[in-house]
C-alpha cells in the first residue's frame, strides 16, 4: 500500500490555516468540527427530565419519587452578526427545557 501522509499532511496545515478546529473531546465543538472565519457558535443548555417509570402502590398513596436531570450543551454554527432566538433549538422543544442560552464567538 502506498504512503500518502505526505499530501494529508499539506492539506491538513492548509485548512488549518483557513479554519478553527475543534478537538472532537471538546463539549463546545460545532456540527462538522469546522468554524470557517465570520462565524460563530450559538450554544444552549438544555435540561433533560427523565421521569421514574414505576407504578408503585407509594406513588399512588401520593408519595413524591426522584426524577433524573440531565444537562447537555448542544450548538450551532451560525455566520457573523445572526441573533440569538430560541427557535434555532426548535427540534429539541419537545424533548427538553432550555436552561441557558451562550454565544461564543471565536476570533
Amino acid at each position: 500500500m502506498p504512503s500518502t501522509s505526505g499530501n494529508s499532511n499539506v492539506n491538513l496545515m492548509l485548512e488549518m490555516s483557513r479554519k478553527l478546529f475543534a478537538p472532537k473531546s471538546c463539549y463546545m465543538r460545532p456540527p462538522g468540527g469546522i468554524i470557517a472565519p465570520e462565524e460563530s457558535l450559538i450554544a444552549a443548555v438544555f435540561k433533560f427530565v427523565e421521569q421514574p417509570e414505576s407504578n408503585n402502590e407509594k406513588q399512588a398513596a401520593g408519595e413524591l419519587q426522584k426524577c433524573r436531570d440531565e444537562f447537555k450543551i448542544m450548538s450551532l454554527k451560525v455566520k457573523g452578526g445572526m441573533e440569538c432566538v430560541p427557535e434555532l433549538f426548535e427540534e429539541q422543544k419537545e424533548q427538553v427545557m432550555v436552561e441557558r442560552i451562550l454565544r461564543v464567538v471565536f476570533l
